[in-house]
């Protein structure tokens, strides 16, 4: 049987192989607890990062949707404006189209007059040259003197009997909203 000194000297050689591998796992149980820790904390940097990213693309995105809403909202008051111009424009051509009727109506109705008075007023003519000649030369001169006189001062033209009133355009032209859209980025602070 082996001596108490002879087992304990085996146990010591035995402690003394084993110690090395004991501090070689030691070791490596550090070295995977460090790459660990290294890839979670790089994982956290990458999720952080994308959380990040995110945010600012959603804050970009409700700001770019809201300029646009109030760049519509613009847009349709500038419609509104138009409309109401071309409002106008169709009163102003109605009118137009009105005076041009009763024009149209009253020419017609003195031109027939007209027609009607020359051949009156030409047979009358006649009628008197030959009742009255020396009458008819003094029409001749007292004409060659107004005209003279109408060269020299003439007559007031009568004020118009047509008078058009203006379409009013009730509506003001909209002012442009102020939109200040600044895209926010990653390497903006908060």
């Amino acid at each position: 049987m082996p001596s108490v000194s002879e087992v304990f000297e085996e146990l010591q050689g035995i402690h003394n192989a084993v110690a090395p591998l004991h501090t070689d796992n030691v070791n490596l149980t550090n070295t995977v607890k460090t790459g660990l820790d290294t890839i979670n904390i790089s994982i956290q940097k990458g999720v952080q990062s994308i959380d990040t990213t995110l945010n600012t693309g959603f804050v970009n995105l409700s700001n770019g949707i809201f300029a646009m809403t109030q760049l519509q909202q613009y847009t349709n008051s500038l419609l509104l404006y138009n409309n109401e111009q071309n409002n106008v424009i169709m009163c102003t051509l109605r009118q137009i189209s009105q005076n041009i009727c009763a024009l149209l109506n009253e020419a017609h109705t003195q031109t027939e007059y007209q027609e009607s008075m020359k051949e009156t007023l030409h047979k009358l003519n006649r009628l008197y040259e030959f009742a009255h000649p020396d009458a008819q030369l003094n029409i001749r001169n007292i004409d060659e003197i107004e005209k003279k006189i109408s060269k020299c001062c003439p007559e007031k033209k009568p004020e118009p009997i047509c008078r058009l009133e203006p379409c009013l355009l009730d509506a003001t032209i909209p002012v442009a909203p102020k939109i200040s859209y600044f895209p926010l980025t990653n390497n903006e602070p908060k």
